[in-house]
């Protein structure tokens, strides 16, 4: 949990450290804190007040505290699996929004709506998946967007959609969700389709990298591990 946390801190921009834990009457750590590294706040300079020249400063420290709050808190349960940690989003969310509650929602994501001009939320109904249907779908689309076309989209696999897009978004580059381009790489495995470990890795590859630095990494892992130099 220390890596993952260690992991999406620097991809977010900030450090971490260890904080306190807790055991339990036979000695097992039960419970751990993880903090922002610039947790607490900065400790006056140590002062020599013995001396009788001018106060001696010790030792001053150059890290920067900013008194963060943010935290990860780690607990074990019972069975010795990992428990959900406390997260303030979600019990933000349950003081604002009361259960079952779906009306507060879609009143909440109304005045978005209002307050900012880049929030939306909308859906549409359709009764085919025809070319024309879609064309008419990404028309209306465009319209709402003030003429504004996306840069990337992502679909599934649907004839009817890749047409419709290539006459309404002209400069959009489409593109396959990831369900999609693992159906279609399976099909070029050969042998390969049974092999445990290779599927393993390519699902890393696929899915588990979160930069262009890692999947490059994780990618010529998979070829050494599985000697594919020669496949193309």
């Amino acid at each position: 949990m220390y890596e993952l946390y260690c992991k999406h801190a620097r991809e977010v921009g900030f450090g971490v450290r260890k904080n306190t834990q807790r055991t339990n009457s036979i000695g097992q750590v039960i419970e751990k804190y993880y903090v922002c590294s610039n947790e607490g706040v900065k400790k006056k300079a140590k002062v020599d007040k013995s001396s009788n020249q001018d106060q001696i400063i010790f030792r001053q420290n150059n890290i920067t505290c900013t008194d963060c709050k943010a935290f990860l808190r780690v607990k074990k349960n019972h069975d010795g699996m990992l428990e959900g940690h406390m997260n303030f989003v979600n019990r933000m969310r349950m003081s604002v929004i009361e259960a079952g509650d779906a009306q507060t929602l879609i009143d909440r994501l109304c005045q978005e709506g209002v307050e900012d001009g880049v929030f939306f939320y909308r859906c549409a109904f359709i009764l085919d998946e025809k070319t024309e249907t879609f064309q008419w779908l990404f028309e209306v689309f465009k319209k709402l967007m003030k003429i504004k076309c996306p840069v990337t989209i992502f679909t599934d696999q649907d004839l009817a959609i890749t047409s419709a897009l290539s006459k309404v978004f002209l400069d959009a580059r489409h593109r396959l969700c990831i369900w999609h381009l693992y159906q279609n790489a399976i099909s070029h495995f050969g042998k390969l389709k049974g092999n445990r470990s290779f599927n393993e890795a390519f699902q890393r590859c696929l899915s588990g990298c979160m930069n262009e630095e890692e999947f490059e990494s994780c990618w010529n892992s998979m070829i050494n591990d599985c000697s594919l130099e020669d496949n193309s």
